[in-house]
């Protein structure tokens, strides 16, 4: 195995946050699948030098595209030769190898992504980029024509740029053949969106397989993944897809793991026919004993939404056999940009467009194309043999000896690789092997004739080079590096003999140098081809494989990120959270950023720590009742790890198949924390609870209490085979289905504005900053436009708008400033607050210090502005005190006001006689009110608290067991705590005036013969009431009613013999459990710069960068796994090493 160098470059060791230099040191190797070496980033930063007025103009050079070849190009041109602008539809580099695992999750997407502009700044010129996309190429003027891929923002999105170099490295797109259904019906596997795409398919079907309604075929159906195209990426993913299924999936769908089945069709007659036939024959019989089924010899003739028809080569046989999902993997072809292109350049009949080994595109020199939207059109030497004959001909003798032949022999060589491969598959040493007349005789000289005799079958050894990321990247590296020395070769030629005219051609030819190939095979096996005809398959290969294709990352965070993923693939498995990208998700799981802390901190209050040992009771068996839990928010998501009774079938339906940490979503909105680091499958956690538990995926639409019934439907935008509605009976029902944001029915608000609801809502916050910049960054856009967009305004100055606003901040601050510089100054935030003060449920301390920060920030907080409008462009909102309306213009609006109950929720209440409250109303024990066997809990309800003025005389005739009208200190006694725990509200009042106890409160003195009447006990507790107050809709709030409705459940046969709630004083006996009290523990207000405030309990108040550090340690242990704990603080060592991530994907 041929072993390239091996380089180490120490830079020194700057570490001061939030900006440092992160490498030490580059290390690469020679044999690659993809072949691009790892880009340095030990570039210095310095300021770009200043251009003397007299010197001439820099040549304009245009790069179209970011893929292997233009990244490659940009990363070793010398930028300060040229004034270099680069416009590409994606801001970002893909490690495009990865693609197969990030589908299945054994890499995360944004691990193989590094922004442009990342890459770009550490070269030692300027270099501008646009997030746009060619549509048309004007040769003759010398003019692209582009338009940016991001719609409904201000300004023109349309631009031209001139050049006097283009460089095409645009790519390509899948080849279909014209395979009917194909582009409707198929997943592609070419970019990072086709990866995710497929990841959450792969979900869907096993999600869509296990509903109730489906019928054994209908499963089978929707797992059944169809793979053509045999080639290494169709090879790969189907091996990336069984491991996911084998060692995943069956854990989480124990149910169906015997229905799934796995296709691979191949046209060709066996699989990797690029590969050595060793490799091809170990991979179809690994294949064979993995279960993945192998066709080869078909051609797919159609495809619909529900069957995949093909053609058996050998038989003529046409069969169709019903899918779940087909990824389609079979070539590539020509853009329609290029094609136009092709057309007025005088390729049009071409299938690819044609250029010369010098990468230039042929018919027109001042373009240049490399990687897969081109292909070079090597010269055949016959064409020039009579110029080569003529050129050697010194002496114009008609007949060339062996030493004039020498003296163009390396130019041939060089000029013409054909021959040197010609010359190796003979086994000829030499030329002088070509000398030999047709008897094997050595001739001293040859003629014209002879000449063609002896190199007439070279050119049958010509061949395209392949359409892979290691072709690209050399051609980018080759051609960088003729654009470096441009002026030095213009001088001093370096190429080979112009055979046809006089000189040297300007540069060496662009000359591929094979390093190998890889084809990972799953089970921790792979196959490699690499040079000298070497062969190695297994598990040390996978090895080699991996610090290959780590070393080979395009940064040092992207390395970091892939070998951590790789690492938590083999400690936590995959994950198969349906959370990126997700547009059927409408479930809101309502939250304020409020953590509990105090003396049970890591494993009791609100943010319960979810515990992973499994513990369980040995009951005995009984008919088991049967319980539906809709929801999967913090309290639904309490009770199932919660609950250990074995009394129950229990069966939760949700339309997301996670838990979100919801108090990180504002982090997940920038970067500073991705958001598949806090979310868990309900599966999993659902399964460590040692009880039986089903989930479906799935959306409650209707409940029929009358029949005790939920009605719930699939998503029919999945486009899968059963029928997506069924319904469930219950014994009992838990609605944990969490709340909408509540837009106060103010216009434009749910068309114009973000919310901050859920893990979607989240990542579309998070493109859409990246978006503005991209945008405002757009030649075409004047300097007004740029303020309109980079005009952030959140509405809500609760702790989420606030803890947005200060994410927001430090995003663009610590990181986008980096990237867009020039923008910088025009960035505005405004946070809109309708009351006095942000912050207003926390400490007047806190409120002041974070309006303070804010102001010495920058960010523009407006109090006592009421938003009455939000537009396209612009918000309207009226000043409280003056009547005064002001219109804001805006990029982007977030909406963080509070939570409305949802449309299901509302028609329930009409059901119950609730339709006249806001919430769903639940009594002491959350009990929905008139239904013994409803429970509701979390966002979506709230607690009817029972006032003590309405039971006042039940209490006191409860309380006289004598019945003689008066009460003594004795027999009060006997129900004072009875009291307190019914009506939390008087132990309330109680400390709010600072009283000892309740006898106080009823002037009782030790005496047990002073006594009251009704008239004064009714005086004494007339007030008690005023100290009501409605939970806040918090996580902490519900996971504490999710534990305790649990703990209800789990010792409900225990307590409906030996009930242990309060006295009952409208009826006889003791309620059956206690009644759910809430436990406040404190809450968090992040405020950016790390620093943070906190309000404990005992009125302790904390603000600063040590409180930042709190919430660090408080928000990791309160994580629902270790796995998430683990991908957490994680993120938040990348964040500080390396920045946040802005590639938009």
């Amino acid at each position: 195995m041929k072993m390239g160098s091996f380089f180490m470059r120490a830079s020194n060791a700057l570490k001061g946050y939030p900006s440092s230099s992160k490498l030490l040191l580059l290390c690469t190797l020679s044999i690659s699948g993809g072949g691009v070496v790892a880009y340095s980033e030990s570039r210095s930063e310095s300021e770009h030098p200043i251009i003397d007025a007299h010197v001439a103009p820099k040549k304009k050079v245009v790069v179209l595209g970011t893929g292997w070849a233009g990244t490659s190009f940009l990363k070793d041109l010398d930028a300060s030769r040229y004034d270099v602008q680069v416009v590409s539809p994606r801001n970002y580099f893909a490690f495009t190898p990865l693609l197969p695992s990030v589908t299945c999750g054994t890499v995360e997407a944004r691990s193989i992504v590094e922004p442009v502009r990342t890459l770009i700044k550490k070269n030692k010129g300027e270099i501008k980029y646009w997030e746009a996309e060619c549509v048309k190429i004007d040769a003759a003027n010398r003019k692209v024509f582009c338009k940016d891929n991001i719609n409904n923002l201000v300004g023109r999105g349309e631009f031209s740029l001139d050049y006097d170099f283009l460089v095409l490295a645009v790519g390509s797109q899948v080849n279909t053949f014209n395979t009917p259904g194909v582009k409707e019906n198929c997943h592609f596997l070419k970019d990072i969106e086709d990866a995710k795409r497929i990841r959450l398919s792969i979900t869907d079907c096993f999600e869509k397989a296990v509903l109730p309604s489906l019928s054994e075929e209908e499963r089978r159906s929707n797992l059944h993944f169809v793979v053509v195209g045999g080639g290494p990426t169709g090879v790969e993913f189907a091996a990336e897809l069984h491991d996911y299924v084998q060692e995943d999936l069956t854990n989480l769908y124990p149910a169906v793991k015997d229905s799934v089945k796995i296709t691979l069709i191949q046209s060709g007659d066996h699989i990797l026919n690029t590969f050595d036939k060793r490799i091809s024959t170990f991979a179809e019989q690994k294949f064979s004993r993995d279960g993945i089924e192998v066709q080869t010899g078909c051609r797919v003739i159609s495809v619909s939404d529900k069957e995949i028809t093909m053609k058996v080569k050998s038989t003529g046989e046409i069969c169709s056999v019903p899918h779940g999902l087909i990824v389609w993997s079979t070539g590539i072809s020509t853009i329609p940009v290029i094609r136009d292109f092709m057309e007025q350049v005088g390729q049009g009949k071409r299938r690819v467009l044609a250029i010369d080994e010098w990468l230039r595109v042929k018919g027109c020199e001042d373009v240049y194309a490399v990687g897969d939207c081109c292909t070079i059109d090597q010269r055949k030497i016959m064409d020039d043999i009579s110029a080569i004959f003529a050129a050697a001909d010194k002496n114009n003798s008609g007949t060339l000896t062996l030493e004039e032949f020498q003296d163009v022999m390396d130019d041939i060589l060089l000029r013409y690789p054909q021959v040197e491969l010609f010359m190796k598959k003979k086994h000829l040493l030499d030329f002088t092997s070509l000398w030999l007349d047709s008897q094997g005789n050595e001739r001293k000289e040859i003629d014209i004739e002879g000449f063609k005799q002896a190199l007439s079958h070279a050119d049958s050894q010509m061949k395209s080079l392949p359409a892979t990321a290691q072709v690209a990247a050399q051609q980018g590296t080759y051609l960088a590096r003729c654009f470096n020395r441009m002026d030095q070769c213009e001088e001093n030629p370096e190429g080979p003999r112009r055979f046809r005219g006089t000189g040297r051609h300007k540069f060496l030819p662009f000359r591929y140098k094979h390093f190998g190939q890889f084809a990972p095979l799953g089970g921790e096996q792979a196959a490699a081809e690499l040079p000298g005809d070497w062969v190695s398959m297994g598990h040390s290969t996978q090895w080699l494989w991996y610090s290959v294709y780590a070393s080979k990352q395009v940064s040092w965070r992207t390395r970091v990120l892939v070998i951590s993923d790789w690492t938590r693939r083999f400690i936590f498995g995959r994950d198969s959270s349906q959370c990126v990208g997700h547009p059927s998700i409408t479930q809101h799981q309502g939250f304020l950023m409020s953590i509990p802390v105090g003396p049970s901190l890591l494993f009791s209050g609100g943010l319960v720590a979810y515990g992973e040992a499994v513990q369980s009771e040995n009951v005995k068996e009984a008919p088991r009742k049967k319980v539906v839990i809709l929801g999967t928010g913090w309290a639904g998501t309490s009770f199932l790890k919660s609950i250990r009774s074995s009394s129950y079938d229990i069966h939760v339906v949700s339309p997301r198949n996670y838990f979100a940490f919801t108090p990180l979503l504002p982090s997940v909105t920038c970067g500073t924390v991705e958001a598949r680091s806090i979310v868990e499958p309900i599966r999993n956690i659902s399964r460590k609870s040692g009880v039986n538990i089903e989930f479906s995926e799935a959306e409650c639409y209707k409940i029929d209490p009358k029949n005790k019934k939920v009605y719930c439907r699939a998503d029919p935008e999945k486009k899968m085979g059963g029928i997506e509605d069924f319904s469930l009976d219950y014994d009992y029902l838990v609605i944990a289905m969490g709340a909408r944001s509540n837009t106060f029915n103010t216009p434009g608000v749910q068309e114009h504005a973000y919310f901050l609801k859920e893990v979607d809502d989240a990542l579309r916050i998070r493109q859409k900053v990246v978006d503005l910049f991209e945008k405002a960054s757009i030649p075409s856009i004047s300097d007004e436009e740029k303020k309109k967009l980079l005009s952030f305004v959140i509405v809500g100055g609760g702790p989420t708008g606030v803890e947005f606003a200060a994410e927001l901040h430090d995003f663009v601050h610590e990181d986008l400033s980096k990237l867009y510089p020039s923008l910088q100054r025009y960035v505005n935030i405004t946070l809109l607050e309708a009351g006095d003060h942000i912050l207003n449920m926390f400490d007047k301390r806190i409120t002041e210090f974070a309006e303070t920060k804010f102001k010495r920030d920058g960010i523009d907080v407006k109090l006592g502005s009421m938003v009455i409008k939000v537009s396209e462009r612009e918000i309207s909102a009226k000043d409280r005190v003056s009547g005064q309306v002001a219109s804001i213009p805006h990029g982007m609006v977030v909406w963080s006001t509070g939570v409305g109950p949802r449309p299901e929720i509302i028609e329930f209440m009409k059901q119950v006689g609730q339709s006249n409250r806001r919430a769903l109303a639940t009594d002491e024990w959350l009990r929905v009110e008139g239904y013994d066997n409803i429970y509701a809990l979390g966002d979506c309800a709230t607690i009817n608290q029972r006032k003590v003025m309405e039971d006042i005389a039940l209490i006191f005739s409860k309380a006289d067991k004598k019945n003689s009208g008066k009460l003594d200190l004795k027999e009060f006694q006997g129900v004072v705590d009875d009291i307190i725990e019914r009506y939390p509200q008087v132990e309330i009042y109680l400390k709010k005036n600072q009283m000892k106890d309740i006898a106080t409160l009823l002037k009782f003195s030790q005496d047990s013969s002073v006594t009251v009447d009704i008239e004064s006990f009714k005086s004494a507790l007339s007030n008690v009431d005023t100290q009501m107050k409605n939970l806040p809709p918090t996580a902490q709030v519900a996971a504490q009613q999710g534990a305790y409705l649990a703990d209800c459940f789990n010792r409900m046969e225990i307590c409906e013999r030996y009930p242990e709630g309060p006295l009952r004083f409208r009826g006889t006996g003791r309620h059956r459990f206690h009644p759910f009290r809430y436990k406040h523990f404190g809450q968090f207000a992040p405020l950016g710069g790390e620093q943070t405030a906190a309000q404990l309990p005992g009125d302790w108040i904390s603000i600063g960068h040590s409180t930042q550090w709190l919430w660090y340690s408080i928000y990791a242990s309160k994580l629902v796994s270790w796995r998430t704990r683990a991908l957490v603080v994680s993120d938040w060592g990348r964040r500080f090493v390396f920045g946040r991530d802005s590639s938009r994907i």
